[in-house]
């Protein structure tokens, strides 16, 4: 498998997130995250054209900013809001997964 763009890594990544509930450095967040995706070691050591740094880690950086940086501090009813409009959430019989990438949250 392929390093996936950042923003299908965002939704990996939150659940990654979600799992681990402790504080991790971000050489775990790639070590794991790349273990979810059973990424190959080929794939873990390639990097960015300019050899400065790996290209999962890049890709995690962008999908980190474009997920949490869009809902990190929204208040509880702007979220709920979000929620009912987008028909996100869990119901007594079905739990909806949406497909999360950078427009997802755009007005």
């Amino acid at each position: 498998m392929n390093i996936p763009s950042y923003s299908k890594l965002m939704w990996p990544l939150m659940t990654l997130l979600y799992r681990h509930k402790e504080s991790l450095h971000v050489s775990e967040v790639c070590k794991l995250l790349a273990d979810d995706l059973k990424l190959s070691e080929e794939d873990r050591a390639k990097m960015l054209p300019s050899g400065r740094q790996p290209l999962l880690k890049n890709r995690i950086g962008w999908a980190q900013d474009a997920t949490f940086g869009k809902i990190v501090g929204m208040d509880g009813e702007r979220l709920t809001e979000l929620m009912m409009d987008y028909d996100v959430g869990v119901s007594n019989t079905l739990l909806k997964v949406p497909k999360i990438d950078k427009d997802y949250f755009e007005e």
